[in-house]
């Protein structure tokens, strides 16, 4: 019989009722029919973008937001999921007005049963929706469950008059007089073109953008059964006359100084504001060669932004950008081909312009299987049985005493209390004894074999599965569940 072993550190009867309830709570999975897009090469900075995208049964290829990809007619497309990725993507079908466009390549032409199922209804859910993206362009999807949407109303009634400059007025990409759906959310640059679902997981909307920064929790979906789908060009590759005027301008339209408001557009930094090169390297930590095309992503979080390069054939990256106190710390975060993903702090970016040399372990080659030729068939091992190990952890954070925005001191309580348990969940993993972890499995397992099936399978993030902050204190508090399987001996 199955047995559930709970570490106790805490207030026994306490913990005893918490391990059941945690116990309970699902895992996340990716879903497999939304993608990070990728759009490399286009025509304004920044240059190289990451957003989301998303498959629909009965649609011929992936629909994402317009505005990350109209200015770039030369960029590489791609689309990431679980299984692969969609190469060499091309813009079929758009609609202007809504700032929606569908991406298609002969391999996702022929099939329209695969993807999310669209509701048949207008009418909206309010509760028990969440988007899935990849926020900061991550390679790893995220839900947000915090979403409520109040009620549908024209685009110009949510976007404040100072922040409709002439560049996004005249785009009219999203139109100002289109209908949307008005979240409170918080969406981010990566959420661009994320699906919204409803509790029957039916894409009820698409994130198109939100008031600058994330945290403010004012945001625009574009409702599902609203989109007009227009062919972007015919079978010999020329533009559709009825959109010519329009596209064109698009392609000229300078995204950045439209979408500078935005949460969900990363943007480059002000071309007014004295900027500075920032610059390091990435290397191989066995033979010090250089890692050449890695991903190197400089995360901003509390005020929402990002900013994309890749490293040289040497292992060179660099970002420009303006110097100020929003952007003093930030996030590297290095994904590259066969090593180990990287999430760096950066302190005080105004006092340095290096970030040194990074070093990466390679990850473990898999064995390649080979053919064996063998007289008789070999009895059959029984397979080791495997226990699924959850181990729930908790960390807490604080607001910032000289933030006065209610809003931005709870953002900064929750992201600290989210670190806290990640710094607590590599503390314990390496040996400590914590009261913040809890042990559930379903088979008699100890919690060193937990332990070194955490660091020969290299886990290194969880789901957060519950989340509170105090106003009266300052306090967040955040409970991250990571999950392994480990061999029952």
């Amino acid at each position: 019989m199955q047995k559930t072993l709970t570490l106790l550190l805490l207030v026994v009867m306490l913990l005893i009722f918490t391990s059941l309830v945690f116990a309970q709570t699902p895992t996340f999975q990716p879903n497999p029919y939304v993608y990070r897009v990728t759009v490399d090469g286009c025509t304004h900075p920044p240059t190289n973008r990451r957003q989301t995208g998303f498959r629909v049964q009965g649609e011929h290829g992936i629909v994402t937001a317009l505005h990350g990809l109209a200015d770039c007619p030369e960029a590489t497309i791609n689309a990431e999921y679980t299984n692969g990725v969609f190469r060499q993507l091309t813009l079929v079908a758009v609609d202007i007005d809504r700032d929606i466009a569908l991406l298609s390549s002969s391999e996702l032409d022929v099939d329209m049963t695969e993807g999310l199922a669209a509701p048949h209804t207008d009418t909206i859910a309010r509760d028990g929706l969440y988007a899935l993206g990849y926020p900061y362009g991550k390679t790893y999807q995220e839900p947000t469950t915090q979403i409520t949407v109040t009620y549908a109303m024209t685009l110009n009634r949510i976007i404040p008059e100072e922040f409709i400059t002439e560049p996004f007025e005249n785009r009219r990409s999203p139109d100002l007089q289109i209908r949307v759906l008005f979240a409170e959310a918080h969406f981010v640059p990566g959420h661009s073109g994320a699906p919204v679902l409803n509790a029957q997981d039916q894409v009820i909307g698409i994130v198109d953008g939100g008031l600058k920064e994330g945290y403010i929790g004012k945001s625009w979906l574009i409702p599902w059964p609203d989109i007009e789908w227009q062919t972007l060009r015919d079978e010999n590759g020329v533009i559709n006359l009825l959109l010519q005027e329009r596209w064109d301008l698009l392609q000229k339209n300078d995204p950045q100084l439209s979408f500078r408001f935005l949460s969900t557009f990363q943007n480059e930094a002000s071309s007014t504001a004295k900027a500075t090169v920032y610059r390091g390297r990435l290397i191989d930590k066995s033979n010090r060669r250089g890692i050449a095309n890695a991903e190197v992503l400089l995360i901003f979080e509390t005020i929402g932004e990002m900013r994309a390069t890749s490293t040289n054939s040497g292992g060179f990256f660099e970002f420009t950008l303006a110097q100020n106190a929003e952007r003093s710390t930030g996030l590297l975060w290095i994904n590259a081909e066969r090593y180990e993903i990287l999430e760096q702090p950066v302190y005080d970016l105004n006092a340095i312009t290096r970030f040194g040399t990074i070093s990466l372990n390679e990850l473990p080659l898999t064995p390649t299987p080979t053919a064996t030729v063998t007289p008789t068939p070999e009895p059959t091992a029984t397979p080791q049985p495997m226990a699924e190990v959850r181990i729930i952890m908790t960390g807490v954070g604080f607001a910032s005493e000289s933030q006065t925005n209610e809003a931005r001191r709870k953002q900064s309580a929750l992201l600290g209390a989210q670190k806290d348990a990640n710094r607590n969940f590599v503390l314990w993993r390496d040996g400590a004894d914590l009261e913040a972890v809890t042990i559930v499995d379903q088979g008699e397992v100890q919690t060193d074999r937990i332990r070194e099936e955490i660091a020969q399978t290299r886990v290194r993030s969880g789901t957060v599965i519950s989340q509170t902050y105090d106003n009266s204190t300052g306090e967040a508090q955040v409970t991250i569940e990571y999950v392994v399987e480990v061999p029952v001996e």
